[in-house]
């Protein structure tokens, strides 16, 4: 409860008499009235005021109420945006689809347009909207889940644009498959550094899942032909095509196996441990790697060699000070 009582004087008005007019505002609750209050003069219903008493009320007004600067609005009119649902939430068949702002309106609420197909304008909320990524051919992309592409890469290059569905889809140059356009983001100049190399023809290969008569999961073969778009393989004695996303590099040497996978080597200090039950087991004295490559090197080999399950530790922070020195206690017999 906000209360409010402020008063200004204005001259003497025709037929009022001579005595001073005072114009205020009271209240002793100002969110739900106020009162304008005349004192002064003769009895009136209506009040001329000149342009400063009216300037002087004015500023009585905004002080009793100050001006609140609108909340900016999310998008503006002409912004290119996207249709986005929520898990259970919003219209049918409207995920994915791009449109242009027609028309900003209170509380975040929009019309956009999404094409002639739907008609007129779609109001929508901006809870549902978010703003839309102009892609081009050549674009580096990634999934915004941060899953891989088909050919197991996490990078992808835009080829062409799909059409023929509501929502945006363009067709990834590596492996001529599309992707649509709100799932994706534009990769960062970096982000395919340190992504395992791709299959390519004379390599030795493992089934993974999804194997078959012609070719079981954990068959390693030598691959014999790639494709243009590195999707698919034929390995030696099999006329088949398979899709590259299920097999993967195979090399006879665990170093290498690792640098493969990890071709940037990390310096540190790691240690190997083993994992029981949910908990970590270290050993008394665990052995020192000063790079990722061997811990996760000699975990692969306690793996194969011992069984079990081993995770890799890297040391992230340092704390030290000096060993205080204590003096031995003096003890004397009784």
């Amino acid at each position: 409860m906000t209360t409010f009582r402020k008063y200004f004087s204005t001259a003497p008005k025709m037929g009022l008499g001579n005595a001073l007019v005072k114009i205020g505002l009271a209240s002793v609750n100002l969110t739900s009235h106020v009162n304008l209050v005349i004192e002064g003069g003769a009895r009136f219903d209506n009040l001329t005021l000149t342009p400063e008493d009216a300037t002087k009320l004015r500023d009585l007004l905004i002080e009793a109420y100050p001006v609140t600067a609108p909340k900016p609005s999310k998008f503006k009119v002409g912004d290119k945006v996207t249709y986005r649902s929520k898990v259970g939430y919003g219209a049918r068949g409207m995920d994915g689809r791009t449109g242009t702002i027609s028309k900003v309106k209170d509380g975040e609420w929009y019309e956009a347009d999404f094409g002639t197909q739907l008609g007129a304008l779609v109001p929508v909320h901006s809870d549902y909207l978010e703003a839309a990524v102009e892609f081009k051919a050549g674009d580096r992309v990634r999934y915004k889940s941060g899953k891989t592409f088909s050919n197991g890469q996490k990078v992808g290059t835009l080829d062409r644009r799909y059409y023929g569905l509501s929502a945006e889809r363009w067709y990834l140059k590596e492996t001529q498959t599309h992707v649509v356009a709100v799932d994706i983001e534009l990769a960062p100049a970096d982000a395919a550094k340190g992504e395992p190399r791709k299959i390519a023809v004379g390599d030795t290969v493992r089934r993974l899942k999804g194997g078959s008569w012609t070719l079981p999961e954990g068959t390693v073969s030598k691959v014999v032909y790639m494709s243009p778009t590195g999707s698919s393989l034929r390995v030696a004695g099999n006329t088949a095509l398979f899709d590259t996303e299920y097999f993967e590099l195979v090399h006879a040497d665990p170093v290498e196996a690792v640098k493969a996978a990890i071709p940037t080597i990390q310096n540190g200090r790691f240690v190997v441990i083993a994992l029981e039950n949910g908990a970590y087991v270290p050993g008394s004295k665990p052995k020192l790697h000063v790079t990722d490559v061997g811990a996760q090197v000699e975990a692969e080999r306690l793996a194969r060699e011992v069984g079990g399950t081993y995770h890799v530790f890297k040391a992230t922070f340092e704390a030290s000070r000096e060993k205080p020195i204590i003096p031995p206690v003096k003890t004397a017999k009784l």
